[in-house]
């Protein structure tokens, strides 16, 4: 678990997904978007419940889900732009994280890969993340939504 990990390890995804992040939100917010545009960024479901096998994983995510909140405020202020982020809560079925993944949660489960992914009764594929973000950006999103979390089953806002 998180004894396992060095800092450099443990703070990987600080430096990378969220690093990538800021950068992306902050370059946005410095382009001449027009009005109503949206600026989307693809967090993970470890932003609400945590990935114990991953180091501070769940922590960088959970900084990009308030990164889009603060934007979002910003924006509601002085621009009138979306900003969001994508929470997939489930592994998404037949990706190369999903199998490393379920392997080890697996493991730590004492159930085998395939049975770890079955947990979920409607399997996520990457198409229903796209699908999600396509809503988003064609502003199917109530006002004041700063994160939407995508199953297997739907999509659900987050506050």
């Amino acid at each position: 678990m998180f004894d396992a990990f060095d800092w450099e390890s443990f703070s990987a995804a600080w430096n990378s997904d969220l690093k990538m992040s800021f950068h992306f939100v902050k370059q946005a917010f410095a382009l001449p978007l027009r009005r109503g545009s949206t600026v989307v960024m693809v967090s993970s479901g470890a932003a609400v419940n945590g990935s114990p096998l991953s180091g501070e994983y769940a922590g960088a995510k959970r900084m990009q889900w308030l990164l889009a909140g603060y934007a979002q405020k910003q924006s509601d202020e002085r621009r009138n732009i979306c900003t969001i982020a994508v929470l997939p809560t489930q592994l998404i079925q037949g990706s190369a994280i999903a199998a490393r993944a379920s392997k080890a949660y697996g493991a730590l489960a004492g159930i085998s890969a395939e049975e770890y992914m079955q947990r979920s009764p409607v399997p996520l594929t990457d198409e229903k993340v796209a699908a999600a973000i396509v809503g988003a950006l064609r502003g199917g999103l109530a006002v004041g939504t700063s994160a939407i979390a995508v199953s297997g089953s739907g999509v659900e806002p987050l506050k």
